[in-house]
């Protein structure tokens, strides 16, 4: 009794998991489709490439996405440079990592 009991709940238990994650991809997606509805008639090659106007109410997004850009790239190359001298670091201090007999 107890092991189909068990198995009933993990039955409901999967069901309810599965209904959670296709109603929130249903919800992703109905607002997904709104955007896009609204929002696709005013993008242009204006808005991705002059210059933003009016504290950004207006204009495009280059200079933003060239910021991005360069702030990823310069994470990237500072995290390699740590990352390397993190390395160097435990190989000559932290000693051998093997027992010494």
């Amino acid at each position: 009794m107890a092991v189909s009991t068990r198995y009933l709940t993990q039955k409901i238990a999967k069901v309810l998991v599965w209904v959670g994650a296709l109603s929130t991809i249903a919800v992703m997606l109905l607002i997904l489709l709104k955007v896009l509805s609204e929002g696709l008639p005013s993008l242009g090659l204006r808005f991705f490439f002059d210059s933003p106007k009016e504290m950004g109410r207006e204009g495009g997004i280059l200079p933003m996405i060239l910021g991005t850009a360069a702030l990823q790239e310069s994470l990237r190359s500072s995290s390699g440079c740590l990352g390397s001298c993190s390395l160097s670091f435990i190989s000559k201090w932290d000693g051998p990592s093997y027992p010494e007999a």
